[in-house]
């Protein structure tokens, strides 16, 4: 019995130190929208997320004068928590111009994660950005990136305006300060000109992260070796 409550002690103090190993040190999420059709002036709409734990939000705007405007949409469900960042941004618009009016709608979604790794661990990164639209006065990016701020080093990045890419990566990241980026932004633009057109840009992304795992090793026997000293 004793021996079962040591390894259980053990195995809870190295979670624990797991957890503490990876923290967040900045946070910065929202969905934007942004309109300006015949001469009414830049209109903008905006929603910002929590610093920790979910961020469910749609965010969108329409706005139409005679036969000139649009609408557009940003929005994401996405997490901030201990060792894991993950969700999804995406971000449309469509215009549609009449030869001689403004005519712009846009819309942003951005989640933007700082965090320090206090010992070496372990991480795991999966996802993929999409982006379409390019083209004729339309405009639509997918970005993500993951990167040491401490030396500048690029871990991870994928960024496209025109395709649909992949991205899956696993190694180490050593102690340190990161920054992990997804950013999917979309607007069309036919001021003073004519036709329709449309775009649409969405990221997504999971990043895990543990100890090491000779660091996690050592942290439960650590607590072990710590526990038995008592007795």
């Amino acid at each position: 019995m004793k021996t079962t409550t040591l390894a259980m002690t053990a195995i809870a103090i190295a979670t624990a130190s797991a957890l503490a190993s990876v923290s967040t040190t900045s946070v910065n999420r929202f969905d934007l929208c942004e309109y300006d059709v015949a001469f009414t002036g830049p209109t903008s709409v905006q929603n910002s997320g929590p610093a920790a734990g979910l961020f469910d939000d749609f965010t969108d705007a329409s706005y139409w004068e005679g036969s000139v405007g649009g609408s557009s949409y940003a929005d994401q469900v996405t997490n901030v928590g201990p060792g894991v960042y993950s969700g999804m941004v995406d971000a449309a618009a469509n215009t549609q111009g009449n030869g001689f009016d403004f005519s712009f709608h846009g819309a942003q979604s951005h989640y933007e994660v700082g965090f320090s790794v206090s010992s070496a661990s372990s991480y795991s990164l999966t996802g993929w950005v999409n982006a379409w639209g390019a083209i004729n006065g339309e405009y639509s990016v997918a970005d993500f990136s993951l990167v040491n701020t401490d030396t500048s080093a690029v871990i991870a990045a994928s960024s496209t305006d025109t395709d649909f890419l992949t991205f899956d990566a696993s190694g180490t990241l050593s102690a340190g300060n990161y920054a992990l980026i997804a950013d999917a932004t979309s607007w069309v633009d036919r001021t003073f000109a004519t036709g329709f057109g449309d775009a649409t840009s969405t990221v997504s992304f999971e990043l895990t992260i543990v100890p090491a795992p000779g660091s996690a090793a050592l942290l439960g026997l650590g607590g072990l070796l710590a526990i038995r000293r008592r007795r």
